[in-house]
């Protein structure tokens, strides 16, 4: 999971991740579902992917997590949620755990935790979503690559 996308957890999690002096190695996400939000952006943090770090995920924020360091997760022993139950080999199988560590942010706790880190950080808001490419979304969804795949 770590080398392909920063695993999930909950506000309590990431307060301790705080406390621990890796904000800056974090970033927002956001998740809507209908069977968790009724279609409503939920941000949360999550380690920082693809350079994001005291910033905002891109669309698409598949990537090495920024807590990452020589194959090890510099906070192994606080244990992130999804991190503590995933298997570094198998990311599937985890969309209600993922669902309920985001119902946490979904919440004046969670909204007060991220805008803590906004100051703490730096940060610099930009858009949601931005870096959306539509050949980017067709990977994502069905596994086709700029190599294999070609609109003529």
């Amino acid at each position: 999971m770590c080398k392909t996308r920063p695993c999930w957890g909950t506000v309590e999690d990431f307060k301790k991740i705080i406390e621990a002096g890796f904000a800056k190695k974090l970033m927002i996400d956001y998740y809507n579902s209908e069977s968790v939000s009724n279609n409503k952006k939920i941000y949360f943090l999550s380690g920082a992917s693809n350079g994001n770090d005291c910033s905002k995920a891109d669309w698409d924020p598949r990537g090495v997590c920024a807590l990452l360091e020589n194959d090890l997760c510099v906070v192994h022993e606080i244990k992130l949620t999804i991190g503590a139950i995933a298997c570094c080999k198998n990311e599937s199988g985890f969309r209600d755990d993922n669902e309920k560590c985001i119902a946490t942010w979904d919440s004046p706790e969670g909204n007060e935790l991220i805008e803590k880190w906004k100051v703490l950080v730096e940060y610099v808001e930009k858009n949601d979503d931005e870096g959306f490419s539509f050949m980017g979304a067709m990977d994502l969804m069905f596994g086709f690559s700029n190599n294999n795949f070609k609109i003529e």
